[in-house]
C-alpha cells in the first residue's frame, strides 16, 4: 500500500501592483469597448441601411491596415539589417 503525503499549506498568491494595474486597465478597456459596440451603432445611420460598398470597406480595411503595418515594419527591419 502506498502512502500519500498530506497536502502542503498554500500561501496566498497576490499579484504585483503592475499586474493589478494592467488588469484594471484591460477590464476598463473591455467594458468601454463592449458599451461602445452595443450602443454606439445607434448613433450611426449606416448599420440600418444596406450598402455593399460600406460592407466591402468594413471587411477590407482591417487586413489592409495590418498589411501596411507589416510592410512598414519589414522595410524598417531590412534597413536596420543593411545598416549593420
Amino acid at each position: 500500500m502506498r502512502c500519500i503525503p498530506p497536502p502542503r499549506a498554500r500561501r496566498a498568491v497576490t499579484p504585483p501592483p503592475r499586474q493589478l494595474a494592467l488588469l484594471g486597465k484591460l477590464s476598463g478597456a473591455t467594458l468601454v469597448a463592449a458599451y461602445a459596440t452595443k450602443y454606439g451603432e445607434l448613433a450611426l445611420p449606416f448599420p440600418f441601411a444596406p450598402s455593399a460598398a460600406l460592407a466591402c470597406a468594413m471587411v477590407a480595411t482591417p487586413p489592409a491596415l495590418l498589411a501596411a503595418y507589416y510592410l512598414q515594419r519589414g522595410s524598417s527591419d531590412a534597413d536596420a539589417a543593411t545598416a549593420e
